[in-house]
């Protein structure tokens, strides 16, 4: 076997993901597995580091993310269900008034997508379009505009629906163990607490597919436009609109580096950011859909100065949990080796900088706190003039990261490979193996940053306009 014991783990679970999902025969069911891979690829992994290469330091947990955390933001949480419960009685007097209705699912939580959503709305109001987010929004964003909703799903949820039967259930993951003994010889594989998940999703299908009918009937539906690459109801509601006709709008939310994921894509549209997204979507998605650069509207490329001590060097962890970036070659027992490697040079060669260890923030942070790690939670911005290094891996943070006129080092993972092209834009010098860390750190202010060359970098990621707020709303306005 001329593969690394984790390469060839990672082409089998390619492999067994793929035979799963062609067991089926009905189109549905195949969808519904694709959304479940959220839940069963970590433990998929967790099993193969276990009983494959005997690696005891693993995790697939999620951070519980407390929006609650005072009685205050539980008093705000229920005062914008209610206001936005109360609007969406309104919803069918204003949706008459109106030419076509605009169908989003974005998460309203994150920064580029409320400029998304602030791009949909300007377009609506010049085309007498409704905008309807499905679910309830976290803020009051244009809660008094008369052409955007928003529908708390959970008033949809008595509808009925034909359940997968508990038989076809047990099939569905017996089928799935079966394979991976097959392929990987993993025994006692159980996939119990991820069978819930099936009903969950087909029951989220089902309400999504019933509320788009409703809306249909009262008028036209223009599009749908989603975020979010990694998200398992995108994948189901892609799906739901396709049989209805709707058009299929994606925008990005993150770099994705991953094959599958635009292979699995069903837009009709997809807004990128740079030359990176488009390339591959051009070279990898079934369906080939219209592609446009946005340009990413929430980052810049001003060069942050930095004055002042410098005192820390930070290290960015990848989300462990998420499948989507699984690999067996990026293991959280390799991060802390480098972790704990890059300590001892720091101590040696740069005893003026403590290392801060930063999270991912989907990852529950006591996990690593029981490791011994000095974790920072804080913005970086905070502490931007003090770091004299930065550390990244397989994230998009590694090339946000390109801005700052900082020394980065991108850590490789145990395969080696280039993901994020570091060579073609002449920034070798800022790639690493764990062998020679220390001679990277070294070479590095000898080898001073090349703001030509990272800006360069940083523009075929994120677009030649990032920045621009409107990017969204002009591309609209030619295509629709």
């Amino acid at each position: 076997m001329s593969d690394s014991p984790e390469t060839w783990i990672d082409i089998q679970i390619s492999k067994i993901l793929d035979m799963w999902e062609e067991s089926s025969k009905d189109d549905l069911t195949r969808m519904l597995m694709r959304a479940l891979h959220y839940h069963i690829v970590p433990a998929i992994y967790s099993v193969s580091r276990k009983q494959l290469l005997l690696d005891a330091l693993h995790f697939n947990k999620k951070i519980k993310l407390n929006r609650f955390n005072s009685l205050s933001r539980i008093a705000l949480h229920l005062i914008h269900i209610f206001s936005w419960n109360i609007k969406w009685l309104f919803f069918p007097l204003f949706v008459q008034r109106s030419s076509e209705i605009i169908i989003c699912s974005l998460n309203t939580e994150r920064i580029v997508s409320k400029n998304y959503l602030m791009n949909i709305h300007h377009y609506a109001k010049e085309n007498n379009a409704v905008v309807v987010q499905y679910g309830t929004f976290t803020s009051f964003y244009k809660l008094f505009s008369l052409d955007i909703f928003s529908c708390p799903s959970y008033l949809i949820r008595f509808k009925k629906y034909k359940k997968q039967g508990s038989q076809d259930r047990k099939l569905i993951f017996s089928t799935l163990a079966d394979i991976c003994k097959k392929k990987l010889d993993l025994q006692n594989v159980d996939f119990q607490n991820q069978q819930k998940y099936l009903i969950l999703y087909q029951k989220l299908f089902f309400e999504f597919s019933n509320f788009v009918t409703q809306l249909a009937r009262k008028k036209k539906i223009c599009c749908l436009i989603q975020d979010g690459g990694y998200t398992s109801t995108k994948i189901l509601y892609s799906y739901s609109a396709s049989q209805m006709n709707i058009p299929i709008v994606t925008l990005d939310h993150s770099i994705i580096i991953y094959d599958h994921l635009y292979k699995n894509d069903i837009s009709d549209y997809y807004f990128c950011w740079g030359e990176y997204s488009k390339n591959r979507m051009q070279n990898l998605s079934l369906v080939k859909p219209k592609i446009y650069i946005i340009s990413r509207p929430d980052v810049n490329l001003d060069f942050e100065k930095r004055q002042g001590e410098r005192k820390y060097a930070v290290y960015f962890l990848p989300a462990f949990h998420n499948p989507m970036l699984q690999s067996a070659n990026r293991s959280l027992s390799y991060s802390i080796l480098m972790i704990r490697r890059i300590e001892q040079i720091l101590s040696e060669l740069f005893p003026s900088l403590s290392l801060l260890v930063k999270p991912h923030p989907v990852d529950d942070p006591r996990h690593y706190k029981s490791l011994g790690l000095n974790l920072y939670s804080k913005q970086l911005k905070i502490i931007i003039p003090s770091i004299g290094f930065l550390f990244s891996e397989d994230s998009t943070i590694t090339l946000e990261l390109l801005k700052y006129n900082i020394p980065l080092v991108y850590l490789l993972d145990k395969s080696e490979e280039d993901i994020y092209n570091f060579n073609k834009f002449n920034l070798k010098h800022m790639i690493s193996n764990y062998a020679n860390i220390q001679k990277t750190m070294e070479n590095y202010f000898f080898q001073g940053s090349q703001y030509r060359d990272k800006k360069r970098m940083f523009k075929y990621y994120f677009g030649e306009n990032v920045g621009n707020e409107f990017g969204l709303y002009h591309k609209m306005k030619q295509v629709f």
